[in-house]
């Protein structure tokens, strides 16, 4: 009997159907330990929007590839991850600087760093992260940009917001300005059996819902799943590049890392065993009133 693989990938990215050229950037590619989601939609014109996401894959692929760190610290691998999206803005920033022609150079970049089943996940701009578990997709990241902003101010619905003139205003962005801001998962995302990692550019998200991505994933391999998802964008007339990866986790979770996943739940940003903690605190109080109370 043939041995399930602990896990399978997928990556696909088209130029859509209005654009001659793909400033896209998506790969999947293995580290010293672990893999390597990456997706980066670049901006700039004149293909400098090529040269910014492809500029940007190589200093994070450099800087993940070379690192002298403890992988088994996911202290070290936030911080890493962190650095190495510092270090392709810097890259993309001086290059923009230099040039006279690209000086707007910029690019988004989702990056995932999968060990196992945890998700190091850390972005810059409008391309997204989603779980998808349970036949449903759940969105991992918000996106760094001026529509996202008013979303969470409340000054727009998210019906609006796909239909609003500033949609694709970016508030960060990599190589944008001379220092960035990436935003990285505090602790790693833990799957569970089956579940799927997917990062994608908005030229996906923008055509295809939640619910769509997850079909696919439930019908497909990640490999299948994500060129049926390119294809189905196409179809529907895709005004952008088109990029998605994935990572479908296969083994099974041991009764350890399941309790570690639940506990590790958060709830209004607060993780399960500090509200389990603070729950048994306030009913050993309770007891210990009762039993003051009964001895008054």
């Amino acid at each position: 009997m043939q041995r399930q693989k602990a896990f399978e990938t997928g990556v696909a990215t088209d130029p859509g159907q209005v654009r001659a050229s793909n400033e896209d950037f998506g790969l999947v590619r293995e580290l010293p330990e672990g893999v390597l989601l990456l997706v980066a939609d670049g901006m700039g014109g004149h293909d400098g929007g090529r040269v910014a996401s492809g500029m940007a894959a190589d200093a994070i692929i450099h800087e993940l590839e070379f690192a002298e760190i403890q992988w088994n610290d996911p202290h070290q691998v936030r911080s890493l991850l962190e650095q190495s999206l510092l270090r392709a803005n810097t890259e993309v920033y001086r290059a923009a600087q230099a040039s006279r022609g690209n000086r707007h150079l910029g690019t988004t970049v989702m990056a995932v760093i999968m060990q196992g089943c945890n998700a190091h996940i850390a972005h810059a701009g409008d391309s997204r992260a989603y779980l998808v578990r349970s036949g449903r997709a759940f969105r991992l990241t918000a996106d760094h940009s001026r529509v996202q902003d008013l979303v969470s101010a409340g000054e727009v619905s998210p019906k609006d917001a796909r239909m609003h003139p500033d949609v694709h205003l970016l508030t960060r962005a990599v190589g944008a300005a001379a220092t960035l801001e990436p935003d990285v998962r505090r602790t790693p995302l833990k799957l569970a059996q089956s579940d799927v990692l997917v990062v994608c550019s908005d030229g996906l998200y923008e055509k295809v819902s939640g619910q769509e991505i997850a079909k696919a994933f439930r019908l497909f391999p990640p490999q299948a799943a994500c060129e049926r998802l390119v294809g189905l964008a196409n179809r529907r007339g895709a005004g952008d590049n088109i990029t998605v990866a994935a990572y479908r986790w296969n083994l099974p979770e041991s009764f350890a890392d399941r309790t570690v996943r639940h506990l590790t739940r958060e709830y209004g940003g607060i993780p399960v065993w500090t509200w389990a903690l603070a729950g048994s605190l306030v009913c050993l109080a309770g007891v210990l009133l009762g039993v003051a109370a009964l001895h008054w």
